[in-house]
């Protein structure tokens, strides 16, 4: 096998060796500084991002703060008006059936009372006729 040759072995250690470290010298200093620069500036900027996340959360939170203030006091008013307006409502209600009741419906009411009682009086004579039969 050639590549087991003792006379060509050396020759060819020699090659590997030297191509690899022309290699890695290329690379060390080509390369890596570049590799190393491009880091340092993505941690750079992840830790600017967080410090300006951080910052951003807490303008969230305040703001969500806020907002909840404020949607607490929108429901507080209008409980507080719903309320009101029912009572007022309410009042309105009853008032306006007394009234009803005491002037433009007042002969309506007379003869339903009137009425009533007639019935009942004829169903009772109705009765006691019937009884006495």
């Amino acid at each position: 096998m050639p590549q087991f040759d003792t006379a060509a072995f050396f020759s060819q250690l020699f090659w590997l060796t030297f191509t690899f470290y022309g290699f890695y010298i290329i690379i060390f200093q080509t390369y890596l500084p570049g590799l190393t620069r491009i880091l340092k500036v993505r941690r750079k900027k992840l830790e600017l991002a967080q410090s300006q996340g951080s910052a951003f959360e807490e303008e969230r939170l305040e703001t969500v703060a806020s907002f909840e203030n404020i949607f607490a006091k929108s429901a507080n008013e209008s409980r507080a008006l719903l309320g009101k307006t029912l009572d007022s409502g309410s009042a309105w209600a009853s008032a306006s059936l007394e009234d009803t009741n005491a002037n433009a419906l007042k002969q309506v009411n007379h003869d339903y009372l009137y009425l009533n009682g007639e019935i009942r009086g004829q169903r009772y004579i109705i009765q006691q006729e019937v009884k006495a039969k």
